[in-house]
Formats: structure tokens, sequence, C-alpha cells
């Protein structure tokens, strides 16, 4: 019986290994949309791949009663229903005064991919617990380094490689047909970088240093302003709480707290016209025109229409006869599935947040993620929910070795 469990072991720690590879290949060409063809590409092409690889096997386990498990998973079935609440009642009931059938069924789409991955990952990271998070990370971090870096010197002498742009304008976005697929995807990876730096020796701490430098730069240069204060918020974030993790005592912490209150609170009044100038910026990015306004006006507007129950997937915000996109997380959650969907999804990021909070750097890589939602729409976004599925059971499976270390030692001493 113990030589089948060794040989079954063994087999499953090749899957996971093959899984973990399958997962590295679909993120590394995530930013590179440039690839794509009728909205499919590499990295689309190997989600749908491991997805039939988890089906075809037949014998994985799904467990969505047990909390900590299929949390994102959970989340989209939700969100979906929701969202066909809101399509039924616009298509039934209003007879569709709202949106294109082109733009429901493509966003429609886009959201059940989301959910196929979401479950495909939650459903291997469940079955497989050789499956390596803090390897695929890693080398996430180190080949996303490597790969932009080389792309970045060679748009020192070209600004396109097979046709394929390697600017957008006069901004850095290589191999993508927004610069902000580019700009989103390595504002996050300095913070996996840090992650590694007091785990490898001297030489490599140099070299990782030069990556999380060399990614700064990087998303820099895409002159993406969601990017730039991802990273300021991100380090914010890190140092804050850094400095709360190691104060001892209910009493030093509260003290602390007011001090960085009054401290930011300074900062804010003394440079509230930069501030506050910047954070437009964040919402009206690249937009001489002023159009982001006037679509997330006409969309708020039309979302007071339906408050309750939105009208479903696609584009909604109406300007000149055209249906838009808003542009904006929130108000196309709003818009899409009412204020229930909003609630829902607030609920859920809270817990989210709660979750990531647990470590600093995961909590600073999340912050660039949390800028993209507020001057953008992060709910298509394939990259976006895959770091965000990895991160969060990065930190689980860290608790759940954290609590088996503590009752070995328990047991040790009875």
């Amino acid at each position: 019986m113990t030589g089948i469990n060794v040989i079954s072991n063994k087999i499953n720690t090749i899957y996971a290994r093959k899984y973990s590879n399958i997962i590295l290949i679909i993120l590394l060409f995530t930013p590179f949309t440039a690839f794509k063809k009728y909205n499919i590409g590499i990295s689309e092409l190997f989600s749908i791949f491991l997805f039939l690889s988890i089906i075809i096997n037949g014998r994985m386990v799904i467990n969505v009663k047990e909390k900590s498990s299929f949390v994102f998973t959970k989340f989209w079935l939700v969100f979906i229903l929701l969202n066909i609440f809101g399509l039924t009642y616009n298509y039934v009931f209003l007879s569709q005064t709202s949106g294109t059938l082109e733009s429901m069924i493509f966003d429609l789409l886009a959201y059940f991919f989301i959910l196929m991955i979401c479950f495909s990952l939650e459903t291997l990271i469940y079955n497989y617990k050789d499956i390596d998070i803090e390897g695929i990370l890693k080398k996430v971090f180190i080949y996303s380094s490597i790969i932009f870096i080389l792309l970045f010197i060679v748009s020192r002498y070209t600004d396109n490689i097979f046709g394929m742009p390697l600017f957008h304008y006069w901004y850095f976005s290589p191999l993508a047909t927004n610069l902000h697929h580019t700009a989103m995807y390595i504002a996050i990876l300095p913070f996996i970088g840090l992650m590694y730096i007091t785990k490898v020796n001297k030489v490599n701490k140099l070299v990782y240093l030069f990556f999380v430098i060399s990614n700064i730069y990087l998303g820099l240069q895409t002159g993406s302003s969601k990017a730039i204060l991802g990273f300021i918020v991100g380090g914010i974030v890190f140092i804050v709480l850094g400095i709360f993790s190691r104060i001892k005592g209910q009493r030093k912490k509260i003290i602390a707290s007011m001090f960085l209150v009054i401290f930011f609170a300074l900062i804010i009044a003394i440079k509230f016209s930069a501030i506050s100038t910047y954070i437009v910026r964040l919402f009206v990015e690249t937009d001489s025109n002023g159009v982001r306004q006037v679509i997330y006006k006409f969309g708020f507007e039309k979302s007071l229409k339906s408050i309750i129950i939105g009208y479903g997937p696609g584009a909604h915000s109406e300007i000149g006869g055209r249906y838009i996109d808003t542009h904006q997380t929130l108000l196309t959650i709003l818009i899409q599935s009412g204020i229930f969907g909003l609630l829902y999804f607030l609920k859920f990021n809270v817990n989210l947040v709660l979750k990531y909070s647990k470590n600093t750097l995961i909590m600073g890589a999340v912050c660039p993620i949390i800028m993209y939602a507020l001057g953008g729409d992060i709910m298509r976004r394939l990259p976006i929910w895959i770091f965000l599925v990895l991160f969060y059971y990065f930190i689980v499976n860290k608790s759940v070795g954290l609590n088996k270390s503590i009752q070995r030692e328990i047991n040790i001493n009875e």
C-alpha cells in the first residue's frame, strides 16, 4: 500500500509541475496582446487547454463549501448570475433599451472566460498541493524582467518587431495594443521581486535588485499615471504595514496610527493642488478632450435608471447614438449588475484586502491593481485575475503551513 502511495505522490508531483509550467506560460504572455487574433492569443489558448485538461482528468475534487477554497469561482458565478438578471430585464422587460448584442456577447464571453481560468487555478491548487505558487511568481518576475529589458533594448533601435509595435505613440508598450496592458503588468513586478531578495545569495540579491529597479524604470517609461501611482501607493502601504507589523502593543499601534494620520493629513494639506491634479489624471489619463469625464457622467446617469438590477453585460454609456464602455470598474459593475452587484463586488474585495494585508509585499503588489480598478476596467483583464488568485492562495497556503508547524510543535511537547 505504501508503494502505491509513493507512486501516486510521484504522479501528482509530475502533474503539478506540468500544470505549474502552463500557468507560468499563460501569465508570461498576457501583456503581449499584439499576438491576439479575434481576441484569442497564446495565453487564451493555454488557458483553454488547462481547463480542458482538468475536465478530461475527471478526478478533481471540487469543494465550494469550504470557506477558504474556490472563493474566486464563487464570486464569478454570483457576479455572472447578477449580470444575467440585468440582461433579462434589459432584453425581455425593456425590449433592449440599452447596449448592443455584440458588446453584450463580448462581455459575457469574457466573464465566462475569467470564471473558467479562476476555476481552473483553484481546482489545481485545491487538488495538487505541489502546485508551487511561490515558484510560479518567482519565475514570472525573473522571466518577465528579462523579456521587458530585452524588448526595451531593442526599442532603442526600432519601433516594432515583425510589424508588432514596441511603443504606443512615444510610450514604451512592447507587443501590446494598449499601453495599459503592459503598464498594469509591470507595476506589479517590483513587489514580487522584493519578496525574494532576502531569500537568495548576495550575487542574486544584486540581480534581483537590478530587475526591481529596471521594472520601476520601465513602468515610468509607459507613461501610465496609474502605474506610477501604483508604485507610490504600493510603496507607502508596504512601508506602513511593515512598521505596524514590528510594533508591539495596542497602545503603541494607536499612537503610531495617530502620527501617520497627522503626517499624511499635513502632506495632503501642503500639496493638495498637486495631489488632486494627479488623482484626476488617474481617471482621465491620455484624455485631452475630456471624453472620459463625459463617459463617466452619461454612464452614471444611465445606471440611475436601472439602479437595482442594471442592464446586463455590454457597453451602456450612450454618447452620440453610440454605446461605449464606461472604462471604470465600479461604474461598469453598477451599470451592468446594479447596486446589488456593486455591493457584492465591494464586499468581496474587502475580504480580499484583509487577506492580502497579511503579507506587506503582496499588499503592495495589489495596490497597482487597485489603482487600475479605480481608473480603468479590470473585469476582463486576464493577468489581473490570475495574479489575484495566486496572491490569495500564496497567503492561504503559508497560513496553512504555519498552522501545521504549530500543531506539530504542540504534539511533540505533549
